[in-house]
């Protein structure tokens, strides 16, 4: 198992109104499959008004025609920080595969009433958004010249064994079985 990460840090938004802040991962690399997505962020919102807003995470197709999944946090009064994961393969979530050459967006989104009360104002922050791709890597390593010390070997004498390793990925630690 593999983990490429996508990491955003440091965002805010105060005011009333809508919007949001996304992120795109494309599966460009024909070698893996990518089996799970994580995307988190750390969220506050500050709401004083006592009027409801809401903080959104889903997952989309890149032309934003269809929805994976999402969560969706409705607050009236400030929430304070919380982190959110949306995971791929968790419950719900209709992305279970994912095709070579398409790119998915990773979208948080902020709602915030309208409404004033008294002067009071809301705020929406988030920090530390981060998509987390897993996948495995389906193409196995090239093993060439391999070698061993020569024979006859003594009895508790030590045996050499030598070879060139190349993956396409990484090699981390290569045993003999």
């Amino acid at each position: 198992t593999n983990v490429s990460t996508m990491t955003v840090s440091g965002n805010n938004r105060h005011g009333s109104g809508d919007f949001y802040q996304q992120f795109n991962y494309s599966v460009s690399t024909p070698w893996i499959t990518v089996y799970q997505i994580n995307f988190s962020a750390m969220w506050h919102m500050a709401n004083t008004s006592g009027a409801s807003s809401s903080i959104n995470f889903s997952i989309w197709n890149s032309g934003m025609t269809t929805q994976y999944c999402s969560i969706n946090r409705t607050v009236t009064s400030d929430s304070g920080w919380n982190k959110e994961t949306l995971s791929t393969g968790a419950g719900g979530c209709l992305l279970t595969s994912f095709t070579l050459g398409t790119n998915y967006t990773f979208r948080l989104r902020c709602a915030l009433n309208t409404q004033s009360v008294g002067g009071a104002s809301e705020s929406c922050r988030w920090d530390n958004a981060s998509v987390i791709v897993y996948y495995l890597d389906t193409t196995p390593p090239v093993v060439q010249n391999g070698s061993e010390s020569s024979d006859p070997v003594e009895y508790g004498s030590p045996i050499n064994f030598s070879a060139n390793v190349t993956d396409n990925v990484a090699v981390d630690t290569v045993k003999i079985e």
